[in-house]
């Protein structure tokens, strides 16, 4: 007995294999799209949170060292035992009075903090929007000309240079 070879068959079954496995993975793309759209959404969550601690360091930030510890202190009351029903939960004022007889520096301590927060926001909120152009600022190392100005004016010039180059990165991302 003997096998022959026919080329044509050969083909045909070689096309079947290949159509049955597109068939197989055909589903990937529908997969792929909807893989892409929630994580579009994620992004747009994650952009809308970012924006909404910029406004709280930026915007909210305008009571001083006093209101921040009256907000520490809110929290960790509301966090470590809930108030009864009927009582309104208060900030306990020795708390309050022994935290503001810091030494001086504690407020530069503030400013140094929020403003290396402030820079890690604003550089992942750019990231996050995807290409964006600016010209005169650079994300990276806005750390580090803080820091500079820091030295050169003062830890309260450097806020107030912060919050100018935020008006100026919201000028140019709208």
């Amino acid at each position: 007995m003997s096998v022959l070879y026919h080329p044509g068959k050969a083909n045909l079954v070689a096309d079947a294999l290949y159509h049955l496995s597109i068939g197989s993975v055909a589903h990937i793309e529908d997969d792929k799209k909807d893989l892409v759209r929630d994580t579009d959404r994620e992004a747009e969550r994650t952009i809308e949170t970012l924006e909404d601690m910029l406004r709280t360091y930026v915007v909210d930030f305008k009571g001083g060292v006093g209101l921040l510890f009256v907000g520490l202190k809110w929290d960790d009351a509301a966090r470590s035992n809930p108030p009864p029903p009927n009582l309104t939960p208060m900030v306990d004022p020795t708390t309050l009075v022994a935290k503001a007889n810091v030494e001086m520096d504690f407020p530069k301590i503030i400013d140094q903090a929020i403003e290396k927060a402030l820079s890690l926001f604003i550089y992942r909120v750019v990231k996050c929007e995807g290409f964006i152009e600016i010209d005169n600022v650079m994300l990276d190392n806005l750390t580090t000309r803080l820091e500079v100005k820091e030295k050169e004016e003062g830890s309260s010039g450097a806020l107030d240079t912060m919050k100018d180059e935020l008006a100026t990165l919201q000028t140019e991302m709208v």
